[in-house]
């Protein structure tokens, strides 16, 4: 079978495929070639790999028509809720052997074989419904996880499926590919949903009292949920914890961490290091010492600034208005808003209309009319197959004019 006959009849097992890159003399057949090191013949072909991973016989049919000779991936998660348990060499057999020795053998189920010199395995097990797949994180098989050199590659995860080539020259090879694929045991999702022990925080005495109210407070905010706000809701909270309440950055992410649980899903450490780091650095909706000073701390909302009507167009009014807008979303529920936008930028007017717009038609309504010709072309060219397409290309451009906005200020 071809490698396009091989995709094809991963993708009627329900598997989303995406084409990959292929080793070779010259290293990776990507751009960087001898320079990809561990990820040669690993990494997806595709920008957004993550949405265009597909069954679709068509779409698969035209990346190996461009593509010969492409690897093979496999996208994690989606309605088959399918992970991957990846065994890393002899490090991860010894782990999985110890692990199931302690908790029972894992089932038979669909299994391949890496091509790397000291072995290495890809089990396929569907996670069953009920159980949260987006809390299995990735981190269980990291130095000092409960499963070292046993990962779990989960919702958006990748993996490189036979025959790819490997770059040692093998390929990856299935042991049986009739087996069907198993239900993802209790113990194994418990373990691959594991997350690292809180940051410990040594509080003087004289500081438990505010820490415990801070605690209390954040404890009745409501957790971030992505695509509705999150970033900017998880930036508050993180604002009014450092400045409302004036706690240092350690016992901050003692209390981050610990509401980070209750969002969907829930940011990384780094992530919430990054909003700590902003809040105190940057941030302009708490004011400092708004808790510490009264039993009574201030509500958990915006206070919508005053922003004043823009005259003349330009990339500076647009800039200042979406900062407006970023750090008080209240302002969206002004009625006069549209107005306001419609004599700034114009693409800024329809990112800002889109991220609020149930459908594109809304959105281009709200745009100035100067600017609808400049939207008919965008949507022409060929990569915007779908609305959702084109809303995300609008939303990249308000970010940047906010990244921009930021970089200014900084």
């Amino acid at each position: 079978m071809s490698m396009c006959d091989e995709a094809l009849a991963l993708s009627g097992r329900g598997f989303r495929v995406v084409p990959i890159h292929t080793p070779g003399p010259n290293g990776c057949s990507c751009e960087k070639g001898k320079a990809c090191g561990g990820s040669t013949g690993k990494h997806p072909r595709l920008n957004s790999w993550q949405r265009d991973a597909t069954t679709d016989p068509q779409k698969i049919r035209a990346w190996w028509r461009t593509w010969p000779d492409a690897n093979i991936g496999l996208v994690m998660g989606g309605e088959p809720r399918l992970v991957a348990v990846d065994v890393d060499g002899p490090e991860g057999r010894d782990t999985l052997a110890r692990l199931e020795a302690a908790n029972g053998a894992l089932p038979p189920t669909l299994t391949s074989r890496s091509g790397r010199v000291d072995g290495g395995e890809h089990r396929f097990f569907r996670v069953p419904e009920g159980w949260d797949l987006r809390a299995i994180k990735n981190r269980a098989g990291r130095a000092g996880g409960p499963m070292p050199k046993v990962d779990i590659r989960a919702e958006a995860g990748q993996v490189v499926a036979p025959p790819s080539l490997h770059v040692s020259g093998k390929r990856y090879a299935w042991l049986d590919r009739r087996t069907p694929i198993a239900e993802l045991p209790r113990w194994l999702y418990e373990l691959a949903t594991w997350d690292p022990p809180l940051p410990q925080v040594e509080r003087p005495r004289q500081e438990t009292s505010i820490v415990d109210r801070a605690r209390a407070y954040v404890s009745r905010i409501s957790g971030a949920v992505s695509g509705q706000g999150g970033h900017s809701h998880t930036l508050l909270v993180a604002e009014h914890i450092v400045r409302g309440f004036e706690l240092d950055d350690r016992t901050a992410m003692m209390l981050l961490c610990e509401w980070n649980r209750t969002c969907d899903p829930p940011w990384s450490e780094r992530e919430l290091r990054h909003k700590v780091h902003e809040a105190r650095r940057a941030g302009t909706a708490v004011p400092w010492g708004a808790h510490s000073r009264s039993d009574r701390p201030m509500p958990f909302r915006v206070q919508a600034p005053a922003v004043a009507p823009r005259s003349s167009p330009g990339d500076g009014a647009a800039l200042g208005l979406l900062g407006a807008l970023l750090d008080a979303p209240d302002l969206f529920d002004m009625p006069d808003v549209v107005k306001r936008l419609s004599v700034v930028d114009g693409v800024l007017a329809l990112a800002v209309a889109a991220a609020r717009s149930d459908s594109l038609e809304h959105a281009i309504a709200n745009t100035p009319a100067s600017m609808r010709d400049f939207v008919a072309k965008r949507l022409a060219e060929p990569q915007y197959e779908t609305v959702d397409a084109a809303l995300r290309w609008f939303m990249h451009y308000a970010t940047a004019l906010a990244r921009s906005k930021r970089g200014r200020a900084a």
